[in-house]
């Protein structure tokens, strides 16, 4: 997949919330336009009184990630995703190595992305951030939103499922069927009716 940023826009400092909120909610309703469309915000620190003034403010797909040091992503619950950074950073430097990142000439997002450094201390911790006296935001919602369109879609992976099973003769399905009852337990052979 080949991520297109079209525009950038960094709010002012000092801006208060409700502008915020209304500015993204106007712009990711214009954005339906051009197809399906989910707002990915940072969910870290105040990201969750913000997830609660949208989610009022607009229809469109919301979800929030939070930064952890963790291991492995988690989902407390729907629309909240708990995410390794590392996860998020090798999402987003998988999609620079394969060039598949086009941003549109003159860009701050540029500046930004030269200026991104990765170390890690004498204790092993990783460390993703701008370099001293440089701005990591617009890298950091780069990063949420490549990490959530880089995921698999649920409809994709059922169509992909679907498209698979009506390739198999019957006997490939039914096969496949007989594979998948050995492998199940007696709560799912229960619950499936088996």
């Amino acid at each position: 997949m080949r991520h297109r940023i079209r525009w950038v826009e960094r709010v002012a400092l000092g801006t208060m919330y409700t502008a915020v909120v209304d500015r993204i909610g106007t712009i990711a309703e214009a954005a339906q336009g051009w197809g399906h469309t989910t707002i990915v915000i940072d969910g870290t620190g105040v990201g969750r009184p913000i997830f609660d003034m949208l989610r009022r403010r607009t229809s469109v797909p919301l979800r929030a990630i939070t930064y952890t040091s963790g291991e492995h992503e988690t989902q407390p619950a729907y629309n909240f995703l708990r995410v390794p950074k590392i996860d998020l950073v090798t999402s987003l430097e998988a999609v620079l190595q394969t060039r598949r990142l086009e941003v549109v000439p003159d860009c701050p997002l540029q500046a930004e992305l030269a200026a991104f450094d990765f170390s890690i201390n004498t204790r092993g911790h990783a460390s993703f951030e701008a370099q001293t006296g440089n701005h990591d935001d617009l890298v950091a919602a780069l990063m949420l939103a490549v990490f959530w369109n880089e995921r698999p879609n649920a409809l994709d992976v059922w169509l992909e499922f679907r498209r698979e099973h009506a390739a198999r003769t019957p006997a490939e399905q039914a096969d496949a069927l007989a594979r998948a009852r050995a492998r199940a337990g007696p709560h799912t052979r229960a619950l499936n009716g088996w």
